[in-house]
């Protein structure tokens, strides 16, 4: 390949990634209002304790909680997140879209908007952490958070583990 050639399918790729970003952040965002809007579902319950206790992992950073439970509490959330979209606005452009991808594609595509969606809650839940400790300072607003932290984490995981025993 000749520099032009490269430089062409460089520009060619990076406009790609940045139209299918946006695809993706105008998916989230769309699929935002409709969990707003469904909050009080049982569903996006435990999308909502599950961000709040990333977020607190983020901030405090005391190792309290297991890392593979984080994980799974992300996993499950983002799961449910995708799930919904099925019955949210944006089915019948994911329907749409989906018409011309490939199966990898669809869930590629499913699974970045989902990650997104789960990633604005911990970050709109760590600004509003951050707000607290500029108020409170970190030591009294980790300490003074850990236990209620502490009791939504225990209950995801006592959650997760009730699903996965089988009967």
């Amino acid at each position: 390949m000749t520099e032009e050639e490269v430089r062409e399918q460089y520009a060619k790729s990076m406009n790609f990634m940045l139209r299918r970003a946006k695809l993706v952040r105008t998916l989230a965002a769309e699929h935002l209002v409709y969990i707003a809007e469904n909050a009080s579902q049982p569903e996006f319950h435990i999308v909502e304790e599950a961000s709040q206790v990333v977020a607190y992992d983020l901030v405090c950073d005391n190792g309290q909680f297991d890392p593979a439970a984080l994980d799974q509490m992300t996993t499950e959330s983002t799961y449910r997140i995708a799930i919904a979209a099925g019955k949210s606005p944006i089915a019948e452009t994911l329907t749409e879209l989906g018409q011309r991808q490939t199966i990898p594609e669809r869930m590629s595509l499913l699974g970045d908007m989902a990650s997104t969606v789960f990633m604005f809650q911990v970050g709109r839940r760590r600004g509003l952490f951050d707000s607290l400790i500029t108020d409170f300072g970190m030591s009294k607003f980790c300490s003074g958070m850990r236990a209620n932290m502490r009791q939504r984490y225990d209950s995801i995981v006592a959650s997760a583990e009730e699903r996965s025993t089988p009967e």
